[in-house]
């Protein structure tokens, strides 16, 4: 199994610009279509889902008509200190963007299962505490700065 997160975020941007956007913010060297790019760590696949698709995701969002949707693979061999970078290159790009368009909502997720970062409604961003384990993403401490700088708190993990 590949190990992904996902980000799902008002639409502020079209899906091309939002590539155009994470491609810059993460490094990307290739791009393989209009809805994909990546490096040797990481590629992103960005698509615009209708809201019917997912009603629970667009109403979190806002209630927008549609969800701009980004899934992050990461490279499985990248070893323990090259995965710790990995993600906080990617929390790093997904809270820029989150504060570059402050209209934007949006959740960032581990494998559709826990949610690490969100920005919903009036609230600002906000950091789930579980990056804070000692034997998790911030093992390496590669996650003290956005730590510091944003809330760290119990985020609900909803059923995304």
């Amino acid at each position: 199994m590949a190990i992904e997160y996902h980000f799902d975020a008002s639409p502020v941007l079209d899906d091309r610009a939002a590539l155009d956007y994470f491609a810059g913010a993460l490094g990307f060297e290739r791009r393989y279509t209009d809805h994909r790019a990546g490096s040797d760590e990481l590629q992103a696949t960005v698509s615009m889902v209708p809201a019917e698709e997912d009603p629970e995701m667009a109403a979190m969002l806002g209630g927008v008509k549609a969800i701009l949707s980004i899934t992050f693979r990461q490279a499985k061999n990248l070893g323990d200190v090259g995965d710790a970078h990995v993600v906080r290159d990617l929390l790093t790009a997904i809270t820029r963007f989150l504060e570059e368009f402050p209209d934007a909502n949006g959740v960032f997720a581990y494998n559709f299962e826990t949610i690490l970062v969100q920005k919903l409604g009036d609230g600002g961003i906000e950091l789930d505490q579980r990056l804070r384990e000692p034997g998790g993403d911030n093992r390496h401490g590669t996650l003290a700065d956005l730590l510091a700088k944003y809330p760290v708190l119990e985020i609900d993990q909803v059923l995304l």
